[in-house]
């Protein structure tokens, strides 16, 4: 089995707006550790434009 994969490179303009969520809530900035970094991973995996 041959699977090919289309692996884009993340937008560094999301950075910001994907930060601005967790760091904003009712939580101290990076209170929540690694979830904070992981959340901001599977953002910039999605390519999406966060409102």
């Amino acid at each position: 089995m041959n699977t090919e994969f289309n692996i884009q490179d993340f937008n560094p303009e999301l950075i910001p707006s994907l930060q601005h969520k967790p760091d904003n809530k009712g939580n101290p900035v990076g209170s929540l550790g690694q979830l904070e970094s992981l959340a901001l991973q599977v953002g910039l995996i999605r390519t999406e434009k966060v409102n």
